[in-house]
C-alpha cells in the first residue's frame, strides 16, 4: 500500500488544541455575561462544565465513526459540528436566551472533540516509531497550552469588542481549520470498519478497553491532574476582573505566564523520560502541584493573594501537570494496540472529571476566598493514591 503523505504538524497541533483554546477563550467575559444574561455566577459557570461534558461524550464517538468512515471525514464532521455551535452562541447573544447559549456551548465541544482524538490518532498512524511518541509529547503541549492562549485572546476581545467578540472569532478560526482540514489532512485509515458502529462492537471493544487497567490509571491521572486549570479558569476572572478590578487584557495577559512553566515541564518530562520510570515523573510532578496548591491555600488564608503570586503558583502547578501528564499519556499510546480507541477513552476519563470538578467549583460560595485553594488540594489527595494504585500495578505488570 502507498504510504500516507505526512499531514502540517502545525495543522494537527491546531486540531488538538482547538477544544481547550475554546473551552475557556470566552472566560475573561464571564462576568460581563453573567451581567448580560442577568444571572447568578455560579450558573454562568455552568458554561464551562456544559461544555466539557459535551467534549468527553464526544471523545467516545468520534473513535468508532473515524473507524467506520475515516479520520478525515470524521475530523470534517466535528469542525461543522463546532461551527454550528458557535452559530447558536452567536444567536444566544441577540435572543439573550442562557438556556440557548449552554446549548450551544455543549454542540460547540462536541464537535471539537474530533480534533482531539483525530490529532492523536492520525498522529500514531503516520509517524513511525519512536517519532510518534515525540510527536505525541507535542501534541500534549498543545493541548495544555491552548486554554492559555484562549484567554490571552479572550481577554483582548473582551476588552476591546465585547464578550460576543470572542464567539465571533472562534467561528471564523473554526471555518479556516475546517477549510484546511479538508485540504491538507490526509486519510490514514487503512481498511474501513464496517461494523464500527454496531452497537454490540460498541460494547465489546468499550468494555475491554475500561478493563484496561493501564489505561484506566492514566486516563484517572489526566483526570484529577488537568481540572486545574479548568476550575482556575472558571474562578480566576471572577477572582481578578470582579473582585481585583482588572481590566480583561490585563487578565489576558498574566495567562502568558503559565504556557512557559508548563512547556519547560513537558520538554523536560519528555527528555528524562528515557531515563526515568513515568511513575517516578508523575509523582515528580504530583509534588510540584501539591507544593503550589499549599502554598495558594497560605496566601488566601493570609489575605496577601495578588495577581503576581497568584498566576506564579499556579504556573508551578502546571509545570507539575506536564510531569504528570505527559509520561502517562505517551506510555498509555505507546502501549495501545487500537490507538483511535485507546485516545477516546483516555481523554473521555479526563474530561468527564474536568467536567466533575468545574461543577463542584461553581457549587462554592463566591464570598468563600478558601474555596478553588480548597479543591486543588483535595485533587492532589486523590491523585496521590490514584499514583499508589498505578505504582502497584506497574510494578507487577
Amino acid at each position: 500500500m502507498e504510504k500516507v503523505k505526512e499531514p502540517p504538524f502545525s495543522l494537527l497541533l491546531i486540531l488538538a488544541c482547538l477544544g481547550s483554546f475554546l473551552a475557556i477563550l470566552f472566560t475573561p467575559a464571564l462576568p460581563e455575561i453573567t451581567m448580560f444574561f442577568n444571572t447568578s455566577t455560579s450558573t454562568a459557570k455552568a458554561s464551562v462544565y456544559y461544555y466539557l461534558l459535551g467534549y468527553s461524550f464526544g471523545c467516545l464517538y468520534y473513535a468508532p465513526y473515524s473507524d467506520r468512515y475515516g479520520r478525515r471525514v470524521s475530523l470534517c464532521l466535528g469542525l461543522l459540528i463546532l461551527t454550528a455551535g458557535n452559530v447558536l452562541c452567536i444567536v444566544s447573544s441577540m435572543t439573550e436566551l442562557l438556556g440557548l447559549f449552554n446549548i450551544g456551548r455543549f454542540i460547540q465541544a462536541f464537535g471539537a472533540a474530533a480534533g482531539l482524538q483525530g490529532a492523536y490518532t492520525i498522529t500514531s498512524e503516520v509517524y513511525p516509531h519512536p517519532k510518534n511518541m515525540k510527536m505525541t509529547s507535542f501534541i500534549s503541549v498543545a493541548f495544555a497550552i491552548g486554554p492559555s492562549i484562549g484567554v490571552m485572546i479572550g481577554g483582548l476581545l473582551t476588552q476591546y469588542l465585547g464578550w460576543m467578540s470572542c464567539f465571533y472569532f472562534a467561528f471564523i478560526f473554526t471555518l479556516a481549520t475546517l477549510v484546511l482540514t479538508y485540504y491538507y489532512i490526509p486519510e490514514t485509515l487503512k481498511k474501513k470498519h464496517i461494523d464500527a458502529l454496531k452497537p454490540s462492537h460498541l460494547f465489546t471493544i468499550f468494555s475491554s478497553r475500561f478493563r484496561n487497567k493501564r489505561l484506566l490509571y492514566c486516563g484517572l491521572v489526566l483526570g484529577f491532574a488537568i481540572p486545574f486549570r479548568y476550575v482556575f479558569a472558571a474562578e480566576a476572572p471572577f477572582i481578578m476582573i470582579s473582585d481585583w478590578k482588572y481590566d480583561p487584557s490585563v487578565f489576558g495577559y498574566f495567562n502568558l505566564i503559565p504556557p512557559i512553566f508548563l512547556a519547560s515541564g513537558v520538554v523536560l518530562s519528555g527528555v528524562l523520560t528515557k531515563k526515568w520510570k513515568p511513575t517516578f515523573l508523575i509523582f515528580i510532578g504530583f509534588s510540584f502541584m501539591m507544593l503550589a496548591s499549599m502554598l495558594i491555600f497560605v496566601i488566601f488564608s493570609l489575605n496577601v493573594a495578588g495577581a503576581v503570586s497568584l498566576f506564579l503558583l499556579f504556573s508551578i502547578s502546571l509545570f507539575g501537570q506536564a510531569f504528570a501528564t505527559t509520561p502517562a499519556i505517551a506510555f498509555c499510546m505507546h502501549h495501545a494496540k487500537n490507538k483511535s480507541y485507546t485516545a477516546s477513552i483516555m481523554n473521555f476519563i479526563n474530561l468527564l472529571f474536568c467536567t466533575v470538578w468545574t461543577f463542584i467549583s461553581s457549587l462554592g460560595d463566591r464570598q468563600n476566598i478558601l474555596y478553588m485553594p480548597l479543591l486543588f488540594l483535595i485533587m492532589c489527595v486523590f491523585l496521590f493514591f490514584i499514583i499508589l494504585g498505578m505504582k502497584r500495578h506497574y510494578t507487577h505488570s
